[in-house]
């Protein structure tokens, strides 16, 4: 993913806001874990994006990387936004909790994502009535 720049960066090469990217400014996945596998937290890598994005079929390939967070402990999920890693971490949680889509709907609102109106936010609330049982 691209790069949070802030205003005093220049709009092209070297970043150095400290995120982990590469000299081009976009993110860095090996940089991340290198960083994280040093500080001696377990790192776990799951893309969400193109046409998968938001499906069961995503989610479920998706399990047994939570379930390996999960026996570790405590886990930060995260992505550029925190849209999509909130979404399927609300999927997951859901599902795992026998939860209903509103709970996740709350939940989202809780975190800063209001899911309940805009046109661009349908295939999240689509995923969690196809992932959560009621």
């Amino acid at each position: 993913e691209g790069t949070v720049r802030l205003p005093s960066e220049p709009a092209s090469g070297p970043v150095e806001n400290w995120e982990f990217a590469d000299a081009e400014g976009n993110w860095n996945a090996s940089a991340e874990q290198a960083a994280f596998e040093a500080a001696g937290v377990r790192w776990f890598n799951a893309p969400v994006g193109g046409t998968q994005a938001f499906t069961v079929a995503q989610l479920d390939s998706y399990v047994p990387i939570f379930k390996a967070a999960a026996a570790v402990g405590p886990t930060l999920v995260h992505c550029k936004t925190g849209y999509r890693s909130s979404i399927y971490t609300l999927a997951y949680r859901g599902r795992s909790e026998g939860r209903c889509a509103k709970w996740a709907l709350d939940q989202a609102q809780q975190v800063g994502f209001d899911l309940s109106s805009r046109d661009s936010d349908a295939k999240a609330r689509k995923f969690f009535a196809d992932v959560l049982a009621c």
